[in-house]
């Protein structure tokens, strides 16, 4: 895992990653990128994979779902969600579209009240696709609790590419 920590505001972030990065498929979780308030959860979900033609298997997905504790409100639009509820199905959008790497952008503020629901979802989700991209404010908070990882500097990590 690759922490990145930055005070860039969040709008020029995005541009800023999506110029430096061309070749792969990438994601992001931010809160500039919301979900389509129109489409029930599923809907979001699957429609960007299903626009890209994506194969995916609908019982990972309702096993996923579970593991979330989204499945009961799979037909639920974005009003009827919490915060968290949203961060984790933008994770299934990015995970189902089959991004190489997965931007977490400033998304730590969603779990202040609940951090071990946040520490548990990264440390069982560890894989070498994962960024997180966060304040100052947060950094010793998320990084004393976090194992394995090695943190960066923005501009260091936009030079060397993704060798993750």
């Amino acid at each position: 895992m690759i922490l990145i920590f930055s005070n860039y505001k969040e709008n020029d972030l995005l541009k800023r990653l999506k110029m430096n990065i061309v070749s792969i498929k990438i994601a992001f979780v931010a809160e500039t990128l919301p979900l389509i308030s129109n489409l029930n959860l599923i809907e979001n979900i699957t429609l960007p994979i299903q626009y890209h033609g994506i194969k995916y298997d609908m019982r990972q997905l309702n096993d996923d779902l579970r593991n979330y504790n989204l499945y009961d409100k799979m037909y639920y639009r974005k009003d009827g969600l919490n915060e968290i509820e949203i961060f984790f199905t933008k994770y299934l959008m990015c995970k189902y579209f089959g991004a190489k790497v997965i931007f977490f952008i400033n998304q730590f503020h969603y779990f202040v009240n609940c951090r071990e629901l946040f520490y548990d979802f990264f440390n069982k989700q560890y894989e070498k696709n994962f960024v997180i991209i966060e304040k100052e404010i947060y950094k010793n908070i998320l990084t004393k609790n976090l194992k394995n990882y090695d943190e960066w500097n923005l501009e260091e990590w936009l030079k060397k590419g993704l060798r993750i």
